[in-house]
């Protein structure tokens, strides 16, 4: 047995390591291993030797045990085993870079620990929290990534969060507001936003102003709108520009020029003209013949049948009517305050006459002014 441990210096090497654990109910026997055998000291052997053991650690244990299960190869200082066993309490000196396999229950690794600046490794980490460095800063954020430690989350100050890249903050969200260094671009953007569209060019949808299509690209030029109204029985005012010059400009009204499109009324406090045109209308010639100044203020009628007169004038409004063959029929008159040679009565017609009428207030006043040839 001793010539066939020959060499391999066991009682300096495995039995000074195999101390270290405890726990132990076998204990290599020594003494029987050195008697009479020259011991070398092997750092190069590349195979693997078993070690000896005894069944009990009193007697006389004649028979040595090796195993599989516990070899040692002396070229690399390996001692294995299938399990060891202990409490441990005397692995002070432990490297835990040499644990390069193997599983760490979670149990073990519990408490708090400080200290630690390089935790690596690939997987899953679950932690409850990690907590940043409170001073970090854009150019070294507390989150980022190796090889590029100059990008990604840091705090710029209390209730803050944000995104470095390249060491200058380009992102930051705060309490009451989200800011960006860089153009954020997105298909949608829902919310109220602020600010000015710097770079934009053109309106997403075209608008009409007066009919013009506008898209922001360009000016335009907007006309009125005029609307045809002959009929709404409003007042209106007539608006008027400064010069005759072709360019934009502020249109004007004055209150006291009004018209009525319901009577083509023009009212205003003078009127100064250097040529005035009435308007001439020639009546029916016969029947019922309303006397409107919307026809014109000159008005003519030839009858031919027993004629009826309407009023339809408003106050201040006024016409003079030529009628021929009055005295060839029964001519019946509106309401009437006359003034004629005979006071106010209606005059005697003759084939040719011209009569004029006028309102005041509710009141209208007739004039014969005379019979023509």
């Amino acid at each position: 047995m001793n010539n066939h441990l020959s060499g391999h210096h066991w009682h300096q090497r495995v039995f000074p390591f195999l101390q270290w654990f405890d726990g132990y109910s076998l204990s290599y026997l020594q003494n029987d291993l050195i008697a009479g055998t020259t011991t070398t000291n092997d750092t190069t052997t590349a195979t693997t030797v078993y070690p000896n053991w005894v069944a009990a650690t009193s007697g006389n244990n004649p028979n040595k045990v090796s195993s599989t299960k516990l070899t040692f190869v002396p070229s690399t200082g390996t001692l294995s085993a299938t399990v060891f066993s202990g409490s441990g309490a005397s692995l002070t000196t432990l490297n835990a870079s040499n644990l390069s396999s193997g599983t760490v229950p979670d149990a073990r690794i519990t408490g708090s620990y400080t200290g630690m600046t390089n935790l690596t490794g690939s997987g899953t980490v679950d932690f409850a929290k990690f907590l940043g460095n409170a001073a970090d800063t854009a150019a070294a954020p507390s989150f980022s990534w190796t090889g590029d430690t100059n990008t990604g989350i840091y705090t710029p100050g209390a209730d803050q969060i944000g995104i470095a890249t390249g060491g200058v903050s380009r992102f930051t969200v705060s309490t009451t507001a989200i800011a960006s260094t860089l153009p954020i671009s997105a298909s949608t953007f829902t919310g109220a936003l602020s600010g000015n569209a710097t770079t934009a060019t053109t309106l997403q949808t075209a608008r009409t102003i007066n009919g013009v299509s506008f898209n922001g690209s360009a000016n335009i030029t907007v006309e009125s709108y005029i609307e045809d109204d002959e009929g709404t029985n409003a007042t209106r005012y007539l608006t008027f520009v400064d010069n005759t010059t072709a360019a934009y400009k502020r249109l004007n009204e004055d209150s006291s020029l009004t018209y009525n499109p319901s009577t083509n009324t023009l009212v205003t406090g003078v009127v100064s003209a250097n040529t005035f045109t009435e308007g001439v209308y020639t009546l029916g010639t016969t029947g019922s013949l309303t006397l409107s100044p919307a026809n014109g203020t000159i008005q003519s009628s030839t009858l031919t049948g027993n004629p009826t007169f309407v009023d339809s004038l408003s106050s201040g409004q006024s016409i003079v009517l030529m009628l021929n063959n009055g005295a060839s029929y029964t001519v019946t008159w509106p309401t009437i305050t006359w003034y004629t040679s005979g006071g106010n009565a209606a005059p005697t017609l003759t084939a040719k006459d011209t009569l004029v009428f006028w309102k005041v207030s509710t009141t209208l006043y007739g004039a014969y002014v005379g019979s023509g040839a």
